[in-house]
């Protein structure tokens, strides 16, 4: 009959490479997949937000200055809610840096202020998102899958732009 007595030391290797092979296709798999969902959670929050200005603006004859006036009645969402830090009028991006508010017309040595067209910074107000904060850093290719979503993909002019340590995003 048949006499099994263990697999030998070369069977045992390639069946823990062949694990470790899969493991890291699973890994880079999920990693993309956590990025297009940061991407896709950014985004969500930039159109409630840019919603919720509109809606101040057409209640208030003017933009808000900062998301603590949006706060409550205008951004209701839990999902949205859930990031916002109510004390400093800030919120917390999927990658865990700040997203602030600045209406242009009240605040223009604000470093997003200051790079917005003439044109555009009397119309709204600018979404910031912080690029890097302790740690923390969003990528370039998710900032670059970002601005595509929103905008042109060149990170150097359109509605989205960078300044200094900041994602400018113009709400209009």
């Amino acid at each position: 009959m048949f006499s099994f007595k263990g697999a030998s030391a070369f069977e045992m290797m390639l069946s823990v490479g062949i694990i470790l092979l899969l493991v890291g296709i699973g890994i880079i798999l999920f990693s993309e997949n956590l990025e297009k969902a940061r991407i896709a959670s950014m985004t969500q929050i930039f159109k409630k937000i840019r919603i919720a200005s509109k809606m101040y603006y057409v209640d208030c004859g003017e933009y808000p200055s900062s998301l603590s006036e949006l706060y409550g009645r205008y951004l209701s969402s839990s999902k949205i809610t859930d990031h916002m830090d109510k004390r400093a009028a800030l919120m917390r991006s999927p990658w865990d840096t700040g997203i602030s508010l600045v209406n242009c017309k009240k605040s223009l040595k604000d470093p997003c202020c200051e790079r917005t067209p003439p044109r555009l910074r009397d119309l709204g107000v600018v979404l910031e998102l912080e690029l890097m904060r302790e740690s923390k850093k969003i990528p370039e290719p998710s900032l670059r899958r970002l601005d595509k979503t929103l905008d042109n993909g060149d990170l150097s002019s359109g509605l989205v732009f960078k300044a200094g340590n900041w994602l400018c995003i113009i709400v209009i």
